[in-house]
Order: C-alpha cells, then sequence, then structure tokens
C-alpha cells in the first residue's frame, strides 16, 4: 500500500521532536500520524499515534482544551 502526504511538519522540544503527517493511502481513509522522537520514547527509537481523519476535529478540540487549561493552571 502506497503513502502518499498531503501534509507535513514537525514540532522540536529540547532533544524530542513530534513529526505530524496526513497521509492519503491510495487505498482507505485519511489519516494522522503523530510519531514521537527523543529520551522520553522507552524501549523503542519512536513513538507513534494514528488518528482517523472522522476523529480528527474531535482530537483538535481536546488538544485545544489542553493547552487552555495547561495555560491557566495555578
Amino acid at each position: 500500500m502506497s503513502r502518499n502526504l498531503s501534509f507535513s511538519t514537525m514540532v522540536r522540544n529540547g532533544p524530542t521532536t513530534f513529526f505530524i503527517d496526513v497521509v492519503e493511502p491510495d487505498k482507505g481513509n485519511r489519516y494522522m500520524e503523530i510519531v514521537q522522537t527523543g529520551p522520553e520514547v522507552k524501549n523503542a527509537k519512536s513513538a507513534k499515534m494514528v488518528i482517523p481523519f472522522e476523529a480528527m476535529e474531535a482530537f483538535k478540540q481536546a488538544v485545544e482544551d489542553g493547552v487552555f487549561n495547561a495555560a491557566n493552571a495555578r
């Protein structure tokens, strides 16, 4: 199965890097893949999370809510 990236970016935070890709496979549904590399990843070279297209908006809202709450924590 072939993978076509419609979007790709990365976020660096010290020794940790997050790679964020939106993948459009030849067969199947579009999805987002987030891969973390760095010293926090134990017993592996990387950790990966896959978010199906149908869940992207809810995932985005959950991340925004988490950022808001972290920024306003006392």
